[in-house]
């Protein structure tokens, strides 16, 4: 592993910014040398940023540096490649790579990036694996990483991933193509008597019965040289991928799952293309809250704006203005830049740069169209709230009965909208309309809602 360590630094001391251009859309990287102690970032304003997480990452990144006790070993699984990963660092050497992986025609893919620094996340290290061999790819190593993307692309390889959307985003916004055979780990789990959203560490630990080392995430990936310790995290990423993907398809199948389980993997591994869901954003920062017409125009319009301008600055949308100024000044409608700057979390040197066109937006939201949402259910009987309870406990029950995590299917709100509807059609559709006719109207129809006896539920990887 000490070799590995050593070729994943291409950096010589003294180096500390170097440029990296992922084709077709160019990303700034910023490098340090091994000794330096803080990374210093600059959006195309020029301002310079020190976020807290990257102290965090920093320490976190010293810390995987530090002497301690030894990694535990590989546990000896058929189907686990047991050797160490093998370092990528040349155009020759990757193409070599992705012929071999191509060949099998199933691939392991995983990626660490920093995604609090700029727009698009900054891809540090990329890992692929197979049956026989796990990958470790240096991305500041290359001007080009086509043949990864060709790789991934390909119809005739199956890509295992896990909560893979980031990783398969990042593929698609770097090479405009789109990963079409996916298989996500963390969705088939869902469907094989795993909780919604589980890590991976937990999927393994709990399929394969094997204890897999963490700790990795939020270290400081673009510094080099990597670490003994964060290589076997990265390679642990895909160390087991391959072998936890065919053990919950084989009880996805038990369960006759199967068709359910290809509609929710599409739906939850659609690529974005670098398009972000605004929607969402804005949803997420209104909460429920109750805004009147022109303030929720005015949130619309607000998010739209503050996502322009992070992309045209180079930084994430949060970064550059965080959710609650957003928020109030959606509610406060300030008229001047006093004001906004008045607003809590409004940082002051946005307000110089943007204030303009922050307060046209404000005002231009006045004559503008609220978002039309779904209505929020109002629960203001009780009698309603113990029905939707009941509800939505006897489909929770009757989801884990079979081994599907309920909340992969449809909310709590989504039944309530039902319930206080009148019933009828559902509030949901596709695959998930299917569970809930298959599982929740049978009950609704007056059949008894059988389960299995206690307890249904084994543990270990002889399951």
């Amino acid at each position: 592993m000490t070799s590995l360590t050593q070729t994943l630094s291409p950096l010589r001391r003294g180096v500390t910014c170097t440029k990296v251009h992922v084709a077709p859309r160019p990303f700034a990287v910023l490098l340090c040398a091994p000794s330096a102690t803080v990374l210093s970032m600059a959006g195309k304003s020029g301002k310079q940023r020190r976020p807290t997480r990257r102290r965090r990452r920093d320490e976190h990144h010293a810390d995987s540096h530090a002497d301690g006790e030894a990694l535990p070993a590989i546990s000896k699984l058929d189907g686990i490649p047991l050797c160490d990963p093998t370092p990528i660092t040349n155009l020759d050497e990757l193409e070599a790579a992705c012929d071999r992986l191509r060949a099998t025609g199933r691939i392991a893919y995983d990626t660490e990036f920093i995604g609090e620094e700029s727009y698009f996340p900054r891809v540090c290290l990329i890992q692929l694996g197979s049956d026989d061999e796990i990958v470790l790819v240096d991305p500041f190593a290359f001007d080009d990483l086509a043949p990864i993307w060709s790789l991934l692309a390909d119809d005739a390889v199956e890509v295992i991933v896990h909560a893979g959307k980031s990783d398969l985003d990042i593929a698609a916004t770097h090479s405009g193509t789109v990963p079409t055979r996916v298989r996500d780990t963390q969705v088939l789990a869902g469907f094989a008597g795993l909780p919604w959203p589980v890590g991976l560490n937990k999927a393994i630990g709990a399929v394969l019965g094997v204890k897999v080392p963490g700790g990795m995430t939020f270290t400081a990936w673009d510094r080099r040289p990597l670490s003994t310790r964060q290589c076997r995290y990265a390679a642990d990423d895909v160390r087991y991928l391959l072998k936890l993907e065919s053990a919950l398809q084989d009880r996805i199948t038990e369960q006759a799952h199967f068709a359910w389980a290809d509609a929710a993997q599409a739906e939850k591994c659609a690529v974005t293309l670098g398009t972000p869901d605004l929607t969402s954003q804005r949803r997420r920062i209104e909460n429920g809250r109750t805004l009147r017409k022109a303030q929720r125009a005015a949130l619309h319009l607000l998010v739209h704006l503050r996502d322009k301008l992070a992309r045209e600055e180079d930084t994430p949308p949060r970064a550059l203005i965080p959710d609650q100024a957003l928020l109030a000044a959606a509610r406060q409608r300030p008229e001047t830049k006093a004001a906004l700057v008045a607003l809590r979390g409004m940082p002051k040197p946005v307000v110089q740069d943007h204030g303009d066109t922050l307060l046209e937006t404000i005002v231009a939201s006045a004559d503008a169209e609220p978002p039309k949402d779904p209505p929020r259910p109002s629960e203001g009987c009780p009698f309603d709230r113990i029905a939707i309870d009941a509800l939505w406990h006897r489909f929770a029950a009757a989801c884990l009965d079979r081994s599907l995590a309920p909340e992969l299917v449809c909310t709590r709100t989504d039944l309530a909208r039902w319930h206080l509807g009148g019933g009828g059609d559902w509030p949901v559709s596709g695959w998930r309309a299917e569970v809930l006719d298959t599982i929740l109207k049978p009950h609704l129809d007056g059949a008894t809602l059988s389960l299995h006896s206690w307890p249904i539920w084994r543990h270990g990887a002889d399951t």
